[in-house]
């Protein structure tokens, strides 16, 4: 990659790499030709190989190299190599703090769970069930803020700092500080992050589900469990930066890459956006391992649908009910009864 300082621009070239340029503290604009994007903290950009573009002196970001070229054009974060690091081969180095997150049905704040005893944060302490504040002093309230001080901050072989709140009665003396809500305490603890090592997502199908037709489709559909496990199964696949989370752009370009070539022509994108859409309730922007297998399987269900509408055949519809007997009304049968006496006269 070259760069050429300017006083205003930073002019910038890469022959052969296709590369993410990512915002950090404030927001960038990027000028390539005549087009100008705005990036804010967080956001990303693919740069094609053999492009030129501009970026602005004061303002501050990094460059994410090894990414596979990927649609839509402004895409997520998929392959981390350089960036933290060379991987040999298939593996991807990611950044590792040790635990996971989950945000509970309806609610912002993010807890953690799943923190490896030995692991980055597990040394310093923290616990399954601690509510994530902050992240290098960046309050994190939401999916989208972990996600962009994930990228933004944290890097393998720095030291960040990461502040959680826990009911004080949990705490040891020594780090107790109560804050004015009561019944909580804030724990800061500072934690040397390290590389973790991820296989690189394969091109392949899964070889637990393979969707070659429609009706390898609504086979699935029909049996739900296995709908569910095939869709946890995914979104590990899916989740390529490992924060638990997928925004539409990911969903959108998982699906793309998942789904066969016969099947996904018989996909309107528009679906894929409405198959997020209805699995996203709580309108977060990212959909969590137990909401993707209902993206899933409003995504598989659309494309059947579509496929019937346009060979022609009909919709399933409802069997008709049997028309019951028509039951005689009480003066029906009252004038059977005098019809009968005045044949007997």
């Amino acid at each position: 990659m070259q760069c050429q300082q300017g006083r205003e621009w930073n002019k910038c070239y890469t022959k052969e790499t296709h590369h993410l340029l990512v915002a950090l503290d404030t927001d960038i604009v990027v000028k390539c030709g005549l087009s100008t994007e705005t990036l804010a903290p967080g956001d990303e950009i693919l740069i094609p190989a053999d492009q030129c573009y501009q970026v602005h002196v004061q303002m501050q970001c990094r460059y994410i190299f090894g990414v596979q070229k990927r649609r839509p054009p402004v895409v997520p974060v998929t392959y981390l190599t350089e960036a933290w690091g060379e991987a040999p081969g298939d593996v991807v180095l990611l950044p590792w703090l040790g635990f996971a997150v989950e945000r509970r049905r309806y609610q912002p704040q993010l807890w953690l769970k799943d923190v490896v005893p030995h692991g980055p944060a597990g040394r310093q302490g923290l616990q399954d069930g601690d509510e994530l504040v902050s992240i290098a002093g960046v309050p994190i309230d939401s999916l989208d803020a972990y996600r962009r001080a994930m990228r933004c901050y944290v890097e393998i072989g720095a030291t960040v700092a990461i502040e959680v709140r826990r009911p004080a009665a949990e705490e040891e003396e020594d780090d107790d500080e109560e804050d004015e809500e009561g019944g909580q305490g804030q724990v800061r603890v500072h934690v040397q992050v390290e590389p973790k090592e991820k296989q690189r997502p394969s091109n392949a199908h899964s070889t637990v589900l393979t969707l070659s037709t429609i009706a390898d489709m609504e086979e699935c559909l029909a049996d739900r469990p296995r709908l569910a496990r095939i869709a946890r199964a995914q979104f590990l696949r899916a989740d390529t930066d490992d924060v638990q989370a997928l925004s539409r752009a990911e969903f959108v370009a998982f699906c793309q890459g998942w789904l066969p070539a016969p099947v996904r022509q018989e996909a309107d994108p528009k679906d894929l956006v409405k198959a997020f859409t209805r699995a996203d309730k709580d309108r977060q922007g990212y959909l969590t391992q137990r909401e993707f297998p209902s993206a899933i399987q409003a995504l598989l269900t659309a494309i059947t649908t579509s496929a019937k509408e346009g060979s022609g055949q009909p919709k399933d519809k409802p069997k008709d009910k049997p028309r019951e007997p028509e039951r005689e009304t009480e003066r029906e049968r009252g004038r059977d009864r005098d019809r009968d006496r005045d044949k007997d006269r």
